[in-house]
């Protein structure tokens, strides 16, 4: 979701539903998240670790890792920078984000690692087609903020991770997408048809923690019922 002025002179302007975005907007940020993903010619880390962790001087500095090595095989690490750092780090050079990150992957791992044979840095604010990475609610925010910016004006409709009420980033990209493609055919007279209202309903069903990789499994079913051959029931699984 990108951040967009409301013009005043507009006839939206008056609209009570553009109000309620416009003052929902004002209690969220739109954040950045920089990865920075390097290559090695071989695996100089514990190979089977899911993740790794540094406590930095610097808070959020080159502070959290994802080894590819159990998911790809490939001897790789993939660090996110967040927050402010990853506004900081955007301003950087290839060059200078590697040898930024060498001394701390040396001191992390115990030994003077080689350079890298590839790597590629993220730069999502920069892209004039992203302007960031992820929306974060601002303290006193609700979930009723959340709702307000989903909310259609007019037959303009929002969907996006900052429009769904379940946290998330490319699950809740997709599902509202889903959410906002069934308001619309609710709202369509079809040729072979009447589209009645349509439930969609979003339940998670299970919640399986993985110890040994610290990561949570939900299991999250998604239905659209609606006449057929528009009905829809698909099983979504997630990792976080």
């Amino acid at each position: 979701m990108r951040r967009c002025r409301v013009n005043t002179s507009s006839k939206l302007s008056n609209n009570p539903r553009t109000l309620r975005h416009s003052f929902s907007l004002d209690r969220s940020r739109w954040l950045t998240t920089t990865q920075v993903i390097v290559q090695f010619d071989a695996c100089y880390w514990p190979a089977d670790a899911a993740e790794f962790g540094f406590v930095s001087e610097r808070a959020g500095e080159f502070n959290f890792f994802v080894n590819m090595m159990p998911m790809t095989g490939c001897p790789a690490l993939v660090c996110f920078l967040a927050a402010d750092y990853a506004l900081a780090a955007e301003q950087w050079t290839d060059a200078e984000t590697i040898a930024r990150l060498m001394p701390v992957l040396n001191t992390m791992f115990g030994c003077v690692l080689p350079a890298p044979v590839a790597h590629r840095i993220t730069r999502w604010r920069s892209d004039p087609f992203a302007r960031g990475s992820y929306a974060f609610m601002k303290v006193g925010a609700t979930p009723a903020d959340v709702e307000a910016i989903a909310a259609p004006v007019g037959r303009l409709r929002f969907a996006g991770e900052a429009t769904f009420v379940f946290p998330g980033y490319t699950h809740g990209a997709w599902l509202s997408g889903k959410r906002e493609a069934t308001r619309i055919l609710n709202e369509l007279k079809l040729d072979h048809g009447h589209v009645n209202s349509a439930s969609s309903s979003i339940t998670p069903v299970v919640a399986r923690p993985d110890l040994s990789s610290g990561q949570t499994s939900i299991a999250v079913s998604v239905a659209v019922s609606a006449p057929s051959p528009l009905s829809v029931s698909t099983p979504l699984s997630v990792s976080i």
